[in-house]
This record gives C-alpha cells, sequence and structure tokens, in this order.
C-alpha cells in the first residue's frame, strides 16, 4: 500500500483525492475536518442514481452530492430504479431499502439478476441508505446484492466514503478488464449458473 502525507495535499482537493484512491485509504476526519469544495473541479464523471421516494430525502441527497461534485439523477420508487438502470446503466445506485411498490431490496435483486442473464461486463455498485441499524439489515442488503450501506440521516463524511470505495471497486474492474480480454469475460459469465 502506497504511503502519502495528508497534509502535503490540503491545499489541492484533487490532490488528496487521488492520493486516497491510490493509497485505497479513506481519510475521514481529514474531510470532517478541512471543509473542501471538491464542486470546483466540475462534475465528476461517475454515473449515480439516487433511489428514493422521499422528496426531501431526494432533495438533501442531491445537494450532499453536489457538495461532493457529482451529479445524480433521481427516481421515487424501485421498479423505476431497475428500468432506468437497465434502459442506460449507471456506476453507482444510493438504493433507499424502504420504498412503497418495489423495495430497494427487490430492486438490487433484480438488477443483479438482470446483470447475470445478460452477462454484463460492468456491475453497478449499489449502497444501501436505510435508517433501520440493525444488525440484520446488513445482511438484508448484502444478500440483495447491495455493495455498501449508510445510515440515514446520511453525513456527508459517510457518504464520501461508500462513494469512494465504490469509484475503487470501479476502478480495479477497469483494470482488470484492460488484462483480461473481455470476450473471455463475457465467455467466462455465460458459463455462470444462476443462484
Amino acid at each position: 500500500m502506497k504511503r502519502c502525507r495528508v497534509e502535503e495535499h490540503l491545499g489541492s482537493p484533487r490532490a488528496l483525492q487521488c492520493c486516497v484512491e491510490s493509497a485505497g485509504v479513506i481519510i475521514v476526519a481529514v474531510a470532517d475536518r478541512h471543509r473542501f469544495n471538491f464542486a470546483q473541479t466540475g462534475p465528476k464523471p461517475a454515473r449515480i442514481l439516487i433511489a428514493e421516494d422521499s422528496p426531501l430525502n431526494q432533495q438533501v441527497a442531491l445537494k450532499q452530492l453536489e457538495k461532493l461534485g457529482y451529479a445524480a439523477d433521481v427516481v421515487a420508487d424501485g421498479e423505476q430504479a431497475v428500468n432506468v438502470h437497465n434502459r442506460n446503466p449507471y456506476d453507482i445506485i444510493l438504493m433507499d431499502c424502504q420504498m412503497p411498490g418495489m423495495s430497494g431490496y427487490e430492486a438490487a435483486w433484480q438488477i443483479r439478476n438482470h446483470e447475470t442473464e445478460t452477462a454484463a461486463t460492468k456491475r453497478v455498485h449499489i449502497i444501501a441508505m436505510t435508517a433501520n441499524t440493525q444488525a440484520d439489515n446488513r445482511e438484508k442488503c448484502t444478500a440483495a446484492g447491495m455493495d455498501g450501506f449508510i445510515n440515514k440521516p446520511v453525513l456527508l463524511t459517510e457518504l464520501e466514503v461508500a462513494l469512494l470505495h465504490a469509484l475503487a471497486d470501479r476502478a480495479s474492474q477497469r483494470e482488470i478488464e484492460a488484462i483480461i480480454d473481455p470476450v473471455a469475460i463475457a465467455s467466462l459469465h455465460q458459463l455462470r449458473t444462476p443462484g
């Protein structure tokens, strides 16, 4: 693991972000103590979808993402999240677990099922957003195919950490795809058995 001195990068939000991403380390305390304006560098290149039924929570999530330098689309239920993502895949989905109609759990399961059926080469990173903090809820999120977990109310630093994890996972996937033949990967996906 690469070691970097955070103090050297405090004046440069982009340099700090690169340092964090390349080191595989998340620095919550620094992000909390030093209010960087990541939005100065323009929107970050990540397609993000917010699946949240509460209009107030939608606006809060959009503002938090904007403060971190991201743009996002919003849907109000799980069924919309599945449909929108399957038409034009996102990199990250922030998924409320308890929504009317199709829950976030069901939506995540359907997205994962669609990825398997279509032998998708790109896997969306799904981050659960829930007010339920019980340990069994994390297990339920993982069983549904979610990759991360954030408690509501969502703290800006926790959201930033979750997004950095998602982007690091995406970067690792791109590195692997650059090394391994995409046709071989697609062939391996087709050999995968459901369940």
